[in-house]
């Protein structure tokens, strides 16, 4: 059985070794080795990366009670090894993971909630908890208590004992029955069965921040962040926060007001553009009418557009088949082709039979009624033919 160094020194980034088994894993060549330091995928905590023997360690996982090291290129038995761990993956883990234990903690004294589940993910990590309804104070209070045990830098001891010694801990929550026991305790204040990596003392964890709290699967998930993720986020936010605070011409402290500010003229302005645009339609509408080409009767209008919000112009065609004998066949790009074909009810024309026969142009989907139909497609180039074919199909239908 491989002998596990990290258990008891997660400082270690490199190490000595002997192939014991040569193997592949998905067909990705695979080795296992007397002893390593490289931590397997296990506990809601991801893997080590780094080399053998200068070749790359994509993936380790625990299968069978072996933990099994994949590689890039294959590695022969008995062959000696030197493992280097990629050091700042490796103490990015130990931060959360030990942060992890602090956050559960805090949550049990203040709110009595109990971790059932954890994640350790590439950018920002999880703890589920058994209870719903946490109150943002609540939430603020479990952050400064972790902060400040975090300020304490307490000692974490590493223990490595036997079921009937586990007594002596007051352990978050019972470990599983095994011949030794794992005991990570932060001193004078957890103390939990865990086989992850963690740091010697709680400093080293360095700035824990909930990000956000939700409800999930009839409890809460927290989501969170430690040490050098917490510096980065803070330093993103900051940096949108001077952004943002430049664009608006005021101080940091003056942001929400001035977006509260700007927020309300938005809101006039799109009531005042909306009269406005009806106010166009109108308009138009009327010089559409006035120029549109008469055909057996009927006054077809013809018009293409660029640029045009669809929706105005749909506004636009359900306008002009109000009146008697029109038919409108109008056509608009924004990022895409967009078409509105129409007619007054009194027109026994079917508009969503023409539309199927020309929308294929620009490669588009669409539908609607006999009286109306409007589709949309990504080939812009292709607009003018579109509406070009809808005209000659309906002057054809008209004849």
């Amino acid at each position: 059985m491989t002998e596990h160094l990290y258990d008891s020194n997660s400082y270690l980034t490199e190490f000595s070794a002997t192939v014991v088994r040569s193997t592949s894993h998905e067909n990705q060549p695979a080795v296992i080795l007397d002893q390593t330091a490289f931590y397997p995928t296990s506990g809601g905590q991801p893997n080590d990366t780094g080399t053998l023997n200068r070749i790359p360690v994509l993936d380790v996982i625990e299968q069978d009670g072996e933990i099994l090291h994949l590689l890039e290129s294959f590695l022969e038995k008995d062959h000696a090894v030197t493992g280097h761990i990629d050091w700042d993956r490796r103490f990015d883990h130990m931060q959360q993971h030990t942060g992890q234990h602090i956050l559960s903690q805090s949550f049990i004294q203040t709110t009595k909630a109990e971790t059932i589940g954890f994640h350790l993910g590439t950018q920002i990590c999880t703890i589920d908890l058994d209870r719903s309804g946490l109150l943002d104070d609540a939430i603020l209070k479990v952050e400064y208590i972790a902060n400040r045990i975090v300020m304490e830098n307490r000692t974490v001891h590493v223990h490595q004992v036997r079921p009937e010694e586990v007594s002596r801990f007051n352990l978050r929550k019972a470990p599983v029955a095994e011949e030794y026991i794992r005991i990570v305790e932060i001193e004078g204040f957890d103390a939990n069965g865990c086989c992850g990596t963690h740091v010697k003392s709680t400093g080293e964890v360095g700035v824990i921040k909930i990000l956000r709290q939700e409800k999930y699967k009839g409890g809460t998930r927290v989501t969170f962040i430690c040490g050098f993720r917490a510096l980065q986020d803070y330093q993103k936010k900051q940096q949108l926060t001077s952004e943002t605070a430049a664009i608006l011409n005021n101080s940091e402290d003056g942001i929400i007001e001035n977006l509260e500010r700007w927020k309300t003229d938005r809101k006039k302005d799109q009531k005042r553009l909306k009269l406005l645009s009806s106010q166009l339609v109108q308009y138009e509408s009327s010089q559409l009418l006035a120029e549109a080409e008469t055909v057996n009767a009927n006054k077809l209008i013809f018009q293409s557009f660029s640029e045009r919000d669809p929706s105005e112009l749909q506004m636009l065609a359900r306008l002009l088949i109000q009146q008697e004998n029109v038919i409108v066949l109008l056509g608009c790009t924004d990022e895409k082709a967009h078409l509105v074909l129409g007619c007054h009810s009194s027109i026994h024309l079917n508009m969503n039979e023409f539309l199927q026969q020309v929308i294929l142009l620009i490669d588009g989907r669409g539908g609607g009624t006999k009286q109306f139909a409007h589709g949309n497609g990504p080939l812009t180039n292709k607009l003018d033919q579109a509406l070009a074919k809808a005209r000659e199909l309906m002057q054809q239908a008209l004849s």
